[in-house]
């Protein structure tokens, strides 16, 4: 060890307060080495323990559940307005080709035609891309709401548990410990009564 700064007194203080989470191992390097060098290793496993905080797995493992169907959901959602986009891109391109096909019109009539069709299909596609890519943001939101709406369903459960659950065990035994009395007090009865009977 080069410099004994690692152990001054403000690792200690800044250990004992954590402050901003901070968690050196400086003091416990330092006790390790000290109850080595003494001959005592029974603190040097306890110290090197750290402190694991323990989730919700159920909630987790709800979530990441959720969180993959809402991607599948969104991605089946692309894949529909995709799909759609390509149906109304290829029945203008059809209709192209159809009314090119004509050999009744001229060049500059046909140009025509093709330009004011292309016009007004190019339109529609705009309008109907418009309404897929809204019912897409539509069906991704309510998804994205209800897998929201489920977490907080499976958080309130777990919260009213934790609130119900722990006093279950102390009513028993306090219904227990009362039966019990009641018994022992009917029993006193009957045989303070027996004692006066035979008196």
């Amino acid at each position: 060890m080069a410099d004994l700064d690692f152990v001054g007194e403000q690792f200690f203080a800044i250990r004992e307060q954590a402050i901003a989470g901070l968690n050196f191992d400086n003091v416990t390097f330092f006790l390790n080495a000290i109850d080595l060098l003494v001959g005592d290793d029974s603190f040097i496993n306890l110290r090197n323990r750290r402190a694991r905080h323990r989730t919700l797995e159920r909630v987790e493992a709800q979530t990441a559940r959720f969180n993959e169907q809402l991607t599948q959901e969104e991605q089946q959602a692309e894949e529909d307005a995709e799909q759609a986009i390509e149906e109304a891109q290829a029945r203008l391109d059809e209709r192209v080709e159809e009314l090119r096909g004509r050999d009744d019109i001229d060049a500059q009539t046909m140009q025509i035609m093709v330009r004011n069709l292309e016009g007004v299909e190019n339109r529609r596609l705009e309008v109907l891309s418009a309404n897929i890519e809204a019912e897409k943001e539509t069906r991704i939101q309510a998804s994205r709401e209800n897998m929201e709406s489920q977490i907080r369903q499976i958080q309130t459960s777990i919260q009213t548990f934790a609130v119900l659950l722990p006093p279950v065990p102390v009513f028993v035994v306090g219904v227990m410990i009362l039966l019990r009395r009641q018994r022992r007090e009917r029993e006193g009865a009957a045989a303070a009564h027996r004692l006066r009977d035979e008196s």
